[in-house]
């Protein structure tokens, strides 16, 4: 969804996000935020860059 989200296909992202919430319900972007932290603390700039983004993505897509 954050690739939809991140290209400016806001349908699928939106579809995508549906999908991922029906799938796993009470999943929000502080608990994927909180494993990626905890789960794989990975301090390379260039892994943290593309987590960003990722989040970027992430919220565009409408995921709270």
């Amino acid at each position: 969804m954050s690739a939809f989200a991140l290209t400016g296909n806001g349908a699928d992202a939106a579809a995508a996000l549906k999908d991922f919430s029906n799938a796993l319900p009470g999943y929000s972007l502080a608990r994927i935020q909180d494993i990626y932290l905890k789960e794989i603390p990975n301090k390379d700039p260039a892994f943290q860059k593309t987590l960003q983004e990722l989040y970027k993505g992430l919220q565009q897509a409408g995921m709270k």
